[in-house]
């Protein structure tokens, strides 16, 4: 039973970097895909990062250090991606949008696996438990 949990723990941490490299190539192709000049303006992209960054918070990433940094990252990628706008670089801008989700998801991600990794712990300190009655 003990194995058991730590596989879970160890599969939800290959689910967790491979959704990270995901995201990684995502990003380094967006560049080739979006090209040059003004574009149309991003709005979707806009939304997007904004719930990105909201689901981080209620997902409890504030709360991590790690979480906490990445959100920074997707908040600050979402004003230059506003500063960008107002100046008429939408293909910029939705490039930083494209990040800021990134970021988002990445302190989602990292919550989300805090939350695992303390609900393997509980279950593990419960199995012990049992095991010295």
């Amino acid at each position: 039973m003990h194995s058991l949990v730590e596989k879970k723990v160890a599969g939800g941490a290959r689910t967790f970097v491979a959704r990270c490299w995901a995201h990684l190539g995502a990003l380094l192709l967006l560049p080739q895909l979006v090209g040059c000049g003004a574009g149309a303006v991003p709005n979707s992209q806009l939304t997007t990062a904004e719930s990105a960054v909201r689901a981080a918070e209620v997902g409890g990433a504030e709360e991590l250090p790690k979480g906490e940094l990445h959100l920074k990252y997707a908040r600050d990628a979402i004003a230059e991606a506003r500063t960008l706008m107002d100046k008429g670089d939408n293909k910029e801008a939705a490039l930083r949008l494209e990040k800021a989700t990134v970021d988002a998801e990445q302190a989602l991600a990292l919550a989300e696996e805090e939350e695992a990794r303390v609900a393997a712990q509980d279950q593990l300190d419960q199995i012990k438990e049992l095991m010295e009655k």
